[in-house]
């Protein structure tokens, strides 16, 4: 990756996989507006963008557009919840049942 303000750095992906489900955590900023870093959430093969996670107020927080919230334009307008392992399950089992 390349940051202006400190050049190019290495920073790793995580992919998990669970029965035939796969996903990739993948670092897309190490700041944005409003944000200290910002990765995305990606259900595979098809590389669609399921989730974004967001640091700020010294937290990550998941954004991600529940069955029946309010429709949003962007990953990061979707309500956001402090992360956390039952809110990324939530959206995993979410996720798999709407890809079945």
């Amino acid at each position: 990756m390349h940051d202006l303000e400190i050049g190019a750095y290495t920073a790793p992906a995580l992919l998990m996989q669970q029965d035939t489900y796969r996903v990739l955590l993948e670092p897309i900023a190490r700041a944005a507006p409003g944000a200290d870093g910002v990765v995305d959430l990606y259900l595979l093969p098809a590389y669609d963008d399921i989730a974004s996670l967001y640091h700020y107020d010294g937290e990550w927080k998941l954004h991600y557009m529940f069955p029946g919230s309010p429709t949003v334009a962007t990953t990061r307008e979707a309500a956001a919840v402090s992360l956390s392992e039952e809110a990324l399950r939530a959206v995993l089992d979410e996720m798999k049942k709407h890809a079945s």
